[in-house]
């Protein structure tokens, strides 16, 4: 009778810890709160792929609307943490309320290609604000950006950015993917950041305020900053060009012309060696002999932050660096049919021999398969 009572006492205080056992093993973070957001499903890649970006309505968030946003992703990120320490706790119904507050709706899906669980958020409201996707079992530092993947085709276009983006994001385990929610034309005002374009008008002329690349006031700036300040995160910015002399263009962020010991060389040798002999060229800004320098991305908003979150990012370049931004230029085949050799030399840059740096993980592959809970209601 008292090995009963004993037995008892302390399967009560397993469940009080919140130390959920399901077949004979610990419940996983997956299994838990994190239930209660809304869920979808399907192909991942297809799904970012598809995904509409407005061409017109774009509005500039107002000061109470970005407080909100960072106060959502701060509700995500503390969430997070405390589910992969234990499946019961984690408030995903604040997150929920603070995603509303700021305009978004939040989501889990279910990537029927990997069988993985992500977080996938997105503006509600009709102005053209970012999406974002978050792993919350990351493997790598890592945060993808996507700044001007559109829904039209043409030249000019960079509709695969998007789908090349998505699949970094689960190649390498990364943090998040940060996406444009509309196109860089969506707003017919002019930014007061420096910068020109020749998308948007038949000349060149300065970027629109919906150029999340060259604007400040956008929620996906608001987003690097984030992951910039809380976790010091490294970032590869995803563009495409037409053709030219290069195949692909990498930038580190800075003004600098020349500087040997930026990451911006090691990639851009990464990338080449991986790249056919008679077609491999890829050029360095900060290489001596870069010819297309318009393409360096040296007035980029979220490369000025990472390197200075001190400057101002809007009007100033910087010379200060911290090799945490790569600033890729790439022709459509590298980032479309190639984008595995995209990836890989991001491994060969920052990971080597297969090394990760986030969730204490022994591989740094997503894990093995998840299944498809079901639902739970808020409260918890």
């Amino acid at each position: 009778m008292q090995r009963i009572v004993s037995l008892r006492r302390m399967i009560g205080f397993s469940l009080a810890l919140g130390l959920c056992v399901l077949a004979g093993r610990a419940e996983a973070w997956e299994e838990g709160r994190f239930r209660v957001l809304p869920a979808n499903s399907g192909d991942l890649v297809a799904f970012v792929h598809g995904l509409n970006h407005p061409t017109t309505g774009y509005a500039v968030p107002s000061a109470t609307r970005l407080t909100n946003f960072n106060a959502f992703l701060d509700a995500v990120f503390t969430a997070t943490n405390a589910s992969l320490a234990n499946p019961e706790t984690g408030d995903w119904c604040l997150v929920i309320s603070r995603a509303a507050t700021a305009g978004y709706t939040v989501q889990r899906y279910y990537d029927t290609v990997t069988d993985r669980w992500f977080i996938h958020a997105f503006d509600n409201t009709g102005e053209g604000q970012a999406s974002l996707f978050i792993n919350p079992e990351a493997r790598r530092n890592l945060v993808i950006e996507v700044p001007h993947s559109q829904t039209f085709t043409g030249s000019a276009a960079e509709d695969y950015t998007g789908r090349e983006g998505i699949r970094l994001f689960v190649d390498l385990s990364a943090r998040a993917l940060i996406l444009n929610g509309a196109t860089r034309c969506a707003s017919a005002t002019d930014t007061s950041c420096d910068g020109s374009q020749s998308q948007c008008t038949s000349t060149s002329s300065p970027p629109r305020r919906s150029d999340v690349a060259h604007e400040t006031e956008t929620l996906f700036f608001a987003a690097h900053q984030r992951f910039e300040d809380l976790f010091d995160s490294r970032f590869v910015q995803l563009h495409g060009k037409g053709s030219g002399v290069a195949r692909a263009i990498i930038g580190d962020g800075t003004i600098n012309d020349t500087f040997a010991s930026s990451v911006a060389i090691t990639y851009a040798n990464n990338l080449s060696s991986r790249l056919t002999a008679t077609d491999r060229r890829v050029d360095a800004c900060q290489a001596s002999g870069s010819p297309e320098e318009a393409l360096c991305g040296k007035t980029n908003v979220e490369g000025r932050y990472t390197n200075r979150p001190a400057g101002n990012a809007c009007t100033t370049g910087t010379s200060t660096y911290v090799g945490r931004f790569l600033h890729i230029e790439q022709e459509r085949d590298l980032g479309d049919t190639l984008w595995d050799s995209v990836s890989e030399a991001v491994r060969d840059t920052w990971y080597p021999a297969a090394t990760c740096d986030m969730n204490n993980a022994s591989t740094c592959l997503l894990g093995p398969a998840q299944v498809q809970h079901s639902a739970r209601t808020c409260p918890h």
